[in-house]
């Protein structure tokens, strides 16, 4: 199969070569004011023709002969924005060919991509910098815009636009970008279905490299693809005036006709699990696991000590002051080994001869391993240890404690810390510090899930935990 693959990549190549040219010929001497508005009737020719003959060829040659197309595209005076899911896979960009080349709304990466770039520059796209507020903001009024256009009978094309705003593995609908949604016009949902035997076009962030998985793709003699049109939906007053209403409602159709769950996790959710996963705190999670088994600590022992401490001031201990804290009895080799490998993941300071951590570090791990600990009691255990008698937190503190318990960098600290409070605010109550904890609390608990099969509480039953893994994301 492999000789095959490489005469697919050799078409392919000539394709995109091709398709590359005429973007260019295309795009000549169009001006940045130009761009902003509908391209002129022979510039719409190149781009159709861009779009029917070169990619059409690129991606008959990556393996997809024959796409099954199901209902009917809706014109753009009907249906001014197209709504597209699940996206699981660069392969999706076909789906853009097979609606006659529309406007997408893409990440502001895409523009430099090799080729791909020159290309997705002529569908005159809306681009979005996906870490910035401003910039998303900037995007959503620019869709508004083109859409309110594109109802007056101005000559745009439709705006082409995957709400989950990134890749997930098709198993489920993820949270629904209200970008889409804001402008308050119909939509029509678009689905893809990948019903293959093999599934080599799903590419989420444990995938492997996007290359790899262009090549597994070649070496199928065909790869299915099936688009699916939905009615047009039109807006009742509630969801104009509410885009999240508006976006639910639309992923609710959306996944009752794929015969799939919706799961409120998103692009930000999996940027989070990809820092988690790359931090030491999936480390911590083992150690600590591993030596409270070694060492017996007594189930609750951390409880404990937070009750009989309530004044405790020097969180700071060494080795032989945890043991003493703990109540551990005197440890063999083996297990005092374990206790400097767990002392040696977290931030430690010399002490004379000794290292000390801070315990807190280590209560806020041990606690995922206790049974019958709600999220909002141990993110309230958490805030108390660092505030104690103090019913707000300042916000030197917070930074502090979420680069240490979190390893967040302190410009993320300051900007969640600030983020839905005044400007000047200098503390956060209980409350705010919850809801600011939350998703984090919920990525944490996902690995500890993951270190151990024995969890009780509220942790997820074992057989959701496989679900759980299917739902990680992409985080490019």
């Amino acid at each position: 199969m492999t000789p095959i693959a490489l005469v697919r990549a050799v078409w392919m190549f000539t394709s995109i070569v091709l398709a590359c040219t005429f973007a260019f010929i295309g795009t000549y001497g169009l001006s940045l004011e130009d761009s902003q508005k509908p391209l002129s009737t022979w510039r719409r020719c190149v781009r159709w023709t861009i779009s029917n003959c070169f990619m059409r060829s690129f991606f008959w040659g990556a393996g997809f002969l024959w796409v099954n197309v199901t209902g009917k595209q809706a014109p753009p005076q009907e249906a001014p924005i197209l709504v597209v899911a699940p996206h699981s896979s660069f392969w999706d960009a076909f789906v853009l060919t097979m609606l006659g080349s529309p406007s997408v709304v893409a990440k502001l990466e895409s523009k430099d991509m090799l080729f791909f770039g020159k290309l997705i520059n002529f569908t005159q796209p809306v681009y979005v910098e996906r870490d910035s507020v401003a910039s998303r903001r900037k995007s959503a009024q620019a869709i508004v815009n083109r859409a309110q256009q594109i109802l007056k009978g101005e000559p745009w094309p439709q705006i082409f636009i995957f709400p989950e705003g990134t890749c997930s593995n098709r198993s489920c609908l993820i949270d629904f970008k209200p970008g889409a949604f804001i402008p308050g016009v119909p939509v029509q949902p678009v689905l893809i279905r990948y019903p293959n035997k093999f599934d080599c076009a799903t590419w989420t962030f444990d995938s492997p490299h996007g290359v790899y998985s262009a090549f597994l793709t070649m070496l199928q003699f065909r790869t299915y693809l099936e688009i699916e049109f939905l009615p047009v939906h039109t807006p009742t007053e509630e969801e104009k005036k509410d885009a999240k209403l508006y976006s639910q409602n639309i992923r609710r159709i959306m996944a009752n006709a794929l015969g799939i769950p919706t799961k409120d996790i998103g692009y930000e959710d999996g940027i989070m699990m990809g820092k988690f996963r790359d931090s030491s705190l999936r480390k911590r999670l083992h150690v600590v696991r591993t030596a409270r088994q070694s060492q017996k600590i007594k189930e609750g022992r951390e409880l404990e000590f937070i009750t009989e401490n309530n004044n405790f001031i020097d969180w700071k201990v060494t080795p032989q002051g945890f043991l003493e804290q703990m109540k551990v009895e005197r440890l063999d080799a083996a297990q005092s080994q374990e206790v400097q490998e767990m002392f040696n993941v977290f931030n430690t300071e010399s002490h004379g001869a000794a290292k000390k951590i801070d315990l807190r570090e280590y209560i806020f791990i041990a606690l995922f391993f206790q049974t019958g600990i709600e999220d909002s009691r141990l993110i309230s255990i958490l805030f108390w240890m660092y505030c104690q008698d103090k019913s707000s937190m300042p916000k030197d503190t917070f930074i502090s404690m979420m680069g240490k318990i979190f390893e967040t960098k302190e410009k993320d600290s300051i900007a969640l810390f600030q983020a839905g409070e005044n400007e000047d605010v200098s503390m956060i109550s209980l409350d705010s510090f919850k809801k600011k904890l939350q998703r984090r609390i919920e990525c944490v608990k996902f690995y500890a899930v993951e270190e151990t099969g024995d969890l009780g509480g509220n942790y997820p039953p074992l057989e959701s935990r496989a679900e759980l893994k299917n739902h990680k994301l992409k985080v490019d």
